[in-house]
């Protein structure tokens, strides 16, 4: 569930589109998503920082 919200974070920040919304959803009644917000923020971030790193670095090298 918590790689699925990551998922569904990351992607977004991209405009990636998913149906992620939805199975995320799903999960209200059995999974406490509240818990887990500062760990799935955190991860995420981690995830689109090093993204952003790594598209800055490759555009970078192909300008060369």
């Amino acid at each position: 569930m918590g790689a699925e919200a990551v998922s569904f974070i990351v992607m977004d920040h991209y405009g990636v589109k998913s149906k992620s919304e939805k199975y995320l959803a799903m999960y209200k009644k059995s999974y406490d998503l509240k818990e887990s917000l500062s760990k799935i923020s955190k991860i995420s971030a981690d995830i689109i920082d090093y993204c952003d790193s790594y598209f800055e670095t490759s555009e970078n090298k192909q300008i060369i």
